[in-house]
């Protein structure tokens, strides 16, 4: 999207997006507008990359977050 802040302006806004299976779409939609907003929203099927171990790299974004959405 053209309208995002660049990835440096949203440094130390981590948000951390937890969500059940059938709630997907709206998690999606929560982490678009966040990003939007200039907000650096983490949401499993946007943020991991193939190969890593999902269960450390969800703790270590947990514990970096500085909010948490459920």
């Amino acid at each position: 999207m053209g309208l995002e802040p660049p990835p440096e302006k949203r440094q130390g806004k981590l948000v951390f997006i937890s969500y059940a299976k059938e709630d997907s779409d709206a998690a999606r939609r929560i982490y678009n507008d966040l990003r939007v907003a200039g907000l650096n929203p983490w949401l499993d099927k946007e943020s991991l990359l193939p190969g890593q171990n999902w269960e450390i790299e969800i703790r270590k974004a947990i514990k970096s977050s500085r909010y948490f959405i459920s």
